[in-house]
């Protein structure tokens, strides 16, 4: 206690900081406070991703345009995936997959020289969807 006779000692302030001393596992319960804290701001950032990635989702699921695109890109992969009269049925494809592990929409060429992605842009879609793919296209940045 020898900082009391040689230092300006003002109990409010000093005295405080002595008292906190005294308090079983100060260090470890500061510890812990500061953990809480740095937890807390990383759950907030956490969840406001979280909520970008719902949004995100939620517009891609309402969007009439995709399930058109989809749709056509998945009808076609039926067909192609069980053209056997006898099977009556498409098994279907995982279009994930397709997409990540071929650039078949991009370098096929049909009878016009046109890529399966030029055509179904071309022959499917209207000024509407090029609308609703360009506000999907914001609300995902």
């Amino acid at each position: 206690n020898g900082a009391k006779e040689k230092y300006e000692w003002d109990r409010s302030v000093e005295g405080f900081l002595q008292r906190l001393q005294i308090i079983h596992n100060f260090p470890d319960r500061i510890k812990a406070l500061s953990l809480q804290i740095h937890v807390e701001s990383e759950l907030d950032t956490l969840l406001s991703s979280a909520r970008n990635l719902q949004t995100g989702m939620d517009t891609i699921f309402e969007s009439h345009v995709i399930k058109h695109v989809f749709g056509k890109i998945l009808s076609i992969g039926n067909r192609l995936n069980a053209s056997e009269n006898r099977l009556n049925r498409a098994d279907g494809f995982d279009i994930i997959q397709l997409l990540e592990a071929s650039d078949f929409l991009q370098t096929y060429k049909g009878p016009e020289g046109m890529t399966l992605l030029r055509h179904i842009q071309m022959a499917e879609l209207v000024d509407g969807d090029f609308d609703e793919l360009e506000e999907l296209a914001l609300v995902l940045q």
